[in-house]
């Protein structure tokens, strides 16, 4: 930590990145970004997430070739068959999710047979994380055997799969409250989440297309 003219230069690592920024003498409790220039520059050129995709952009892709794929970390409850994670897909098209609970991260390559299983083909393009499990050698020479490619969004740069994270997120919650509201045990999450992506379809009308149905 250094002195520089009567304020603090902290330095601090926050997802694997080193940040700087000066404090002031009275402390960091009653700090705000505009008590440190760095943060306020750094704050304002912070670059814009990218807008969604538009309707007709959109209607370029069939029904489940372009899928967008995420997985949870790891859940506080064991369910019932042992699962501690579960992973969704979504369609690019029509915002559709499908919900698949597995036991470890290392189970993916099975969850993507079983999602291809479940809606009857292969997907053309396929956007995901870094994730090791998903980058592997042995699931590259699946997938370009399937003719699926694969798209990895940069590092930082999840919002390319936003819709997965979303998609999470919002599962998640259903569930949380569905177990709440019906006074479920809480290691039956990993039904309960088939339950809410089902009733999520069903409710929702797909943007795109109104003649497109589950």
């Amino acid at each position: 930590m250094l002195v520089r003219r009567s304020r603090w230069l902290v330095y601090f690592k926050k997802k694997d990145r080193v940040h700087s920024s000066t404090i002031p003498m009275r402390g960091a409790l009653d700090f705000k970004v505009k008590d440190c220039p760095v943060c306020a520059v750094m704050k304002r050129n912070r670059p814009k997430k990218p807008a969604s995709l538009h309707v007709e952009e959109k209607r370029q892709w069939k029904l489940w070739e372009k899928v967008l794929s995420d997985s949870s970390g790891k859940t506080r409850v064991k369910s019932f068959q042992g699962n501690c994670y579960h992973s969704v897909f979504v369609c690019a098209r029509s915002e559709r999710k499908l919900f698949f609970a597995h036991k470890k991260k290392l189970h993916y390559p099975l969850v993507y047979f079983k999602f291809c299983a479940r809606v009857g083909r292969y997907p053309k393009l396929l956007v995901t994380d870094q994730a090791g499990e998903i980058l592997s050698k042995a699931m590259g020479s699946r997938l370009a055997a399937q003719g699926t490619c694969i798209d990895p969004c940069p590092k930082d740069e999840h919002s390319e799969i936003g819709s997965a994270e979303r998609a999470i997120g919002e599962l998640d919650r259903m569930i949380a409250c569905s177990v709440l509201d019906g006074d479920l045990p809480p290691a039956s999450w990993d039904f309960v989440g088939e339950h809410c992506s089902l009733l999520n379809d069903v409710t929702l009308s797909c943007p795109t297309d109104d003649s497109i149905t589950i």
